[in-house]
């Protein structure tokens, strides 16, 4: 998820006031998304609902879309085909600050297509975070968002750093292909 964003500056570096912007602006995409899962699963707790983490690997449609989802995604890094954004949303809701946000929202992106990967690292602990009072889960789950955020955080405060990466040119051709 990283390695998107990082294609997506190296394409439009202007300064390191951008890079950091832009890079405060995804973490708190991805801190508030955390927040809201957050929200979410207290608001189930409240209601009386069983609520775990990673359950959805078990089930034989979920892993399927999922495969699908995933398979679209690389078809797309080769290069078979552009997912553009819909006129509509590109008119109405990202009109008033383009910029500031779709990196909010690669935010929100970067969590969506993480956060299930992360069941075998973190199940554990979310599992006793789901036993406690809802101010433990909040904790939970914005510590969970700052962690995920941090390489984000760190690149806005040393900008510098994207230095070391190499200009844009055909290597980006590659690596894009390498992804998928």
């Amino acid at each position: 998820i990283l390695s998107i964003k990082l294609l997506t500056v190296l394409k439009n570096i202007e300064d390191n006031r951008s890079v950091r912007k832009s890079f405060l602006i995804t973490s708190s995409g991805i801190i508030f998304s955390f927040i809201l899962l957050a929200i979410m699963f207290i608001f189930l707790k409240y209601l009386g609902y069983s609520v775990g983490w990673g359950i959805q690997f078990q089930q034989p449609l979920f892993l399927m879309f999922i495969s699908l989802i995933l398979t679209i995604f690389s078809l797309n890094l080769f290069g078979y085909f552009e997912i553009s954004v819909p006129k509509f949303l590109n008119a109405n809701i990202l009109k008033f600050n383009n910029k500031n946000t779709i990196d909010f929202f690669n935010g929100f992106f970067a969590t969506l297509l993480a956060t299930p990967c992360s069941a075998p690292f973190v199940g554990t602990a979310l599992t006793f975070a789901f036993t406690q009072p809802p101010i433990a889960i909040l904790y939970t789950f914005l510590f969970m968002g700052l962690g995920m955020s941090s390489p984000y955080i760190f690149i806005s405060i040393f900008p510098s750093y994207l230095k070391i990466i190499p200009k844009a040119g055909m290597w980006m051709i590659y690596f894009k292909y390498f992804l998928g």
